[in-house]
């Protein structure tokens, strides 16, 4: 069965809602555009709706992350897209720790943008698995921290076959399934 072709945006600015709106009304989405996270909450809840395109200053009242999280909670296999003009490292990393599907920077081309909305609304169990696996680290490192294990920075290394050496461009190694680790540099555990 095909995935629906619907999508939620929510930008607090008017004519980025309606430009985006539009666009993709013509490409044959089901479009709905609000101006606050609370908004698109509602109507996430109540549909059938596969993408979630968040400018991250639409989460002005709380952290843009918990408001990732809301969505998610409120329709599991959302696929998040964050639209920022201001991106970090460190926001980036946190973004893909809470389940965002990609991370589109100002300004954009709407093509790009199309392109990703296209990617993300393909069914996928790649994302099923990553989805699996972040939830697994997320305990991981509640389990961890729980026990009293420090993690450096308070956030764990992963060390996985990206990391062996290669010439993919991408840093790949040649076992593609590999092992993933926790590394915990301050702390060592004895058995």
């Amino acid at each position: 069965m095909a995935r629906s072709k619907n999508i939620v945006v929510i930008d607090p600015e008017e004519f980025i809602r309606q430009l985006l709106g539009e666009y993709f009304e013509e490409l044959g989405y089901e479009v709905k555009a609000v101006a606050r996270v609370s908004d698109g909450l509602e109507i996430i809840s109540a549909g059938n709706v596969e993408v979630a395109l968040i400018d991250t200053g639409s989460a002005s009242d709380r952290n843009y992350l918990d408001a990732v999280d809301r969505l998610r909670v409120a329709r599991p296999g959302l696929k998040v897209v964050l639209i920022t003009g201001y991106p970090t490292l460190d926001g980036v990393i946190n973004a893909l720790r809470h389940g965002v599907y990609d991370i589109v920077v100002k300004p954009f081309r709407l093509e790009d943008l199309k392109e990703t909305v296209d990617r993300a609304c393909q069914p996928s169990v790649e994302s099923d698995v990553e989805n699996q696996l972040r939830g697994r680290i997320r305990l991981l490192e509640e389990l961890l921290q729980k026990n009293g294990i420090k993690i450096p920075g308070g956030k764990s290394t992963l060390k996985g076959p990206a990391d062996k050496q290669s010439d993919s461009p991408y840093g790949i190694g040649d076992d593609p399934v590999g092992s993933v680790s926790i590394i915990n540099d301050s702390d060592a555990i004895n058995d």
